[in-house]
């Protein structure tokens, strides 16, 4: 699958070039009716469908596993494969700066400079508004642990003037605005409103581990912050016991040494 993605463009030439051929062969041998521009258009249009049906599959079926098991090694090396191929596709490039961050905490100042260096503008239609809000999302994020809270108000508020349109409130997934809630308590942590952010963060929704590892680290700043040690503990813990392979768990064990 990797060397799929990688040679894309090479096997869609090279499958382009064979269509045409047997094109040909058919056109002066079986059905002169069909013409082979026609005809090798159509089966190379087949064959791209086709193969974009199985990168999307393999896509989300890592992502899943990812999900679930919270080593991040198998998705980001898929991930970062079709990212160097698509480097202008918007979905590829914020799910590769998020597992670059989920792996490696270093990893934060390139996904910033990959993230700001994106060209929005062929996103601008509201069909894109999801993504869009992710890829607001995910820049706040970056700035937050950056500690460049200037810059992630300004993402954030972007964000939240995405989820405020009509489109959003009609058409935005439950997922969406459970990331939105997650976000939205890391901003009142930030800003020192800690009640706020207890509320937001009980709008967060865990279907999953990694989601429910996020969840709690959230949860342990905010107990940090209202000197419940014994509950900030037990958040902190859940989070480097299950998600050791995540850069989330170098960061509850330094929260942890700073309470302990």
């Amino acid at each position: 699958m990797k060397f799929f993605i990688k040679h894309a463009r090479k096997i869609q030439l090279f499958l382009l070039l064979s269509c045409l051929t047997l094109s040909f062969l058919w056109y002066a041998f079986v059905n002169p009716s069909i013409t082979p521009f026609v005809l090798s258009f159509l089966i190379t249009i087949a064959f791209n469908l086709i193969g974009n049906f199985i990168v999307s599959f393999s896509a989300k079926k890592k992502c899943l596993r990812f999900q679930s098991s919270c080593d991040p090694t198998e998705y980001l090396d898929f991930i970062e494969t079709l990212y160097r191929r698509s480097p202008k596709n918007l979905l590829y490039t914020i799910d590769y700066c998020s597992m670059l961050v989920i792996s490696d905490s270093s990893n934060y100042q390139l996904a910033k400079n990959i993230l700001e260096n994106f060209d929005l503008t062929p996103f601008s239609k509201k069909i894109f508004y999801p993504i869009v809000a992710s890829y607001y999302n995910n820049l706040c994020d970056v700035y937050m642990f950056l500690d460049e809270i200037e810059e992630a108000q300004k993402a954030y508020e972007k964000m939240l003037a995405i989820f405020s349109t009509p489109e959003a409130k009609e058409g935005f997934k439950p997922h969406l605005f459970s990331t939105l809630a997650l976000t939205t308590a890391e901003i009142y942590i930030k800003k020192g409103d800690y009640e706020t952010a207890l509320a937001e963060i009980g709008k967060h929704e865990t279907p999953d581990l990694f989601e429910a590892i996020k969840h709690a680290l959230t949860l342990g700043k905010i107990y940090i912050a209202r000197n419940e040690t014994a509950k900030a503990k037990e958040q902190l813990e859940y989070v480097i016991e299950n998600g050791r392979k995540l850069s989330t768990s170098n960061e509850a064990s330094k929260l942890l040494e700073e309470i302990s």
